[in-house]
């Protein structure tokens, strides 16, 4: 199984410049995301990318300290697995 959320990752000719171990940690994170994507059980896989909630509420405090969010931080209505067909239920 193999995602493609945005298409491809695109870094600009001076950034690179300035930044070459940014660009490599960068780099070499996301092809190991790819491969650990490729070559996990897909049963693991989907269990992860279906535990959404936690991309958004690990961020909670900082939202709501730095007032991007007020109020209570409800994932639900931040994204939708709707139309996605690896979820179920």
């Amino acid at each position: 199984m193999t995602a493609t959320f945005a298409g491809p990752y695109v870094l600009r000719t001076d950034f690179i410049a300035k930044n070459p171990n940014t660009t490599r940690t960068f780099t070499t994170g996301v092809a190991k995301a790819i491969e650990w994507e490729r070559t996990t059980p897909r049963e693991e896989v989907i269990a992860r990318f279906t535990k959404k909630d936690e991309d958004f509420t690990r961020w909670g405090k900082w939202l709501k300290d730095t007032r991007i969010v007020q109020g209570e931080l409800d994932p639900k209505k931040l994204y939708t697995n709707e139309f996605n067909g690896l979820v179920s239920g």
